[in-house]
């Protein structure tokens, strides 16, 4: 529960606007922090606790924007709070600075209100926040911290000339869908699925696996009309077996849909109906308009790398030699794109030969050899081979891993793939769906 939020600018700490949503704070409060945050650069400590006073804060340029709580807290959703209330204001400001806080008084404290009720953050979606902000006037629960002039104007602007709130703000505070305003319409309904993956992965010279893992997202971006239900299946372990809908196209003898992923960790937008995710992994929503993230998720088992490398080093006297095989593990129909291997040398280096498929270059002053093949087609080999000199020191050389780089369209490093995607609406439109995959090379590297 916060007791109110404060929000400071410039060096001098002047109280740009302040909200309370409960009683018994006292005006010294703004002094205290004032005195042993803003004034004391020591002090880096995003949390100040003074007697039963907990203050939380954050930096946005030179505003101090502070949560002040005399309650027992879940810090980590406070501070979300705080990160979204910015958010907001960059959204709705242009920019979020003293100027704009001084040009946007109204307009601020609308925010504070909407957001919190009763020391409570309540709705933080974007696009609701607007259709509130466009259809209320600046009512609140709370009241002024302190009765300065700044807030008098706020005051008498917002009642000098009241507004009824509008059904449909009404609707998206209170109702199920506040991610989502009614009457949209499009000519063209149409739902793009993205699956964007980085394939992590650390191997021994030989190409054995040390450890591997895959952070993925799934974007939506939904140009649908009306009110739409969308379902999505997925081929997750969790779920596959007690999950019998399956779109009338979907080839349940081709190994995709055999396949199945165990999804380790996940993250899913508002959106989602968890009780049907729990139940039979279907994502189940009502998309926002737009552009947005539907799921975050990790998959750490039964991983095969698209690229192996196997490397052999051979150190004589002020000499390596370096002899690379990349071999491309993915179907022979894809082709990686943008595929460069970094290769590191001593800082010392004399001199440098290398040759290999593709292209090949010295970059002294990262000391590496890049190795750039290109576009590598799946099934297929590529070689590199080097001989670096260098001058020999004291101090001993700890080779950094080589590292790799690439991009595979339409191929999944995790295995998970959509097994169906329905469009549902109380129109009957047809609406045009695409899935696109995309897999890149997060941390790939192999140690020598």
């Amino acid at each position: 529960m916060i007791s109110a939020v404060l929000i400071y600018g410039g060096n001098r700490g002047e109280v740009l606007a302040s909200r309370i949503y409960k009683d018994g704070l006292r005006r010294a409060i703004t002094d205290a922090f004032r005195v042993q945050v803003i004034s004391n650069p020591e002090n880096r400590s995003p949390l100040l606790t003074l007697g039963s006073t907990s203050f939380l804060h954050i930096r946005h340029g030179d505003l101090y924007i502070v949560a002040v709580t005399r309650h027992d807290v879940d810090a980590m959703l406070v501070y979300e709070f705080l990160y979204k209330f910015t958010d907001l204001c960059v959204s709705q400001f242009g920019t979020f600075d003293e100027q704009a806080c001084h040009k946007n008084v109204t307009l601020l404290y609308e925010l504070l209100d909407e957001l919190v009720d009763f020391g409570y953050p309540q709705n933080t979606d974007a696009d609701a926040v607007k259709q509130l902000l466009a259809g209320t006037s600046n009512s609140s629960q709370g009241s002024s911290l302190f009765p300065r002039s700044l807030m008098s104007k706020s005051s008498s602007s917002s009642k000098s000339q009241p507004t009824a709130p509008s059904n449909q703000a009404t609707q998206q505070a209170t109702g199920s869908v506040s991610w989502r305003r009614e009457g949209i319409k499009y000519r063209r309904n149409e739902v793009f699925v993205d699956i964007f993956e980085n394939f992590n992965l650390l191997t021994d010279l030989r190409g054995n696996v040390i450890s591997s893992t895959v952070d993925g997202k799934i974007q939506v971006n939904s140009h649908l009309s009306g009110m739409p239900q969308c379902r999505i299946g997925l081929n997750d372990q969790s779920g596959h077996e007690i999950d019998t809908e399956y779109d009338e196209n979907d080839d349940k003898s081709s190994p995709r849909s055999r396949h199945t992923v165990k999804i380790t960790d996940f993250q899913l937008h508002q959106c989602v109906d968890l009780a049907r995710f729990n139940r039979n992994r279907t994502v189940l929503f009502v998309p926002p308009d737009g552009e947005f993230e539907l799921m975050r998720y990790q998959v750490t088992d039964n991983l095969k790398a698209p690229i192996n490398l196997q490397v052999d080093v051979d150190k004589s006297g002020a000499t390596i030699h370096y002899n690379i095989r990349a071999k491309a593990t993915f179907e022979n129909k894809l082709v990686a794109g943008d595929v460069t291997i970094y290769v590191p040398v001593p800082p010392n280096t004399t001199k440098v030969n290398s040759n290999g498929t593709g292209k090949t270059k010295y970059q002294s002053s990262d000391n590496r050899v890049m190795w750039k093949i290109g576009r590598f087609t799946g099934g297929t080999d590529a070689s590199f081979e080097s001989t670096i000199n260098y001058t020999q020191s004291n101090m001993p050389w700890n080779p950094p891993p080589i590292k790799a780089e690439f991009s595979l369209s339409q191929y999944c490093g995790s295995g998970l793939s959509v097994r169906y995607l329905k469009v549902e609406d109380k129109s009957n439109y047809t609406a045009l769906k695409w899935v696109r995959y995309l897999t890149r090379a997060g941390s790939y590297e192999t140690r020598i």
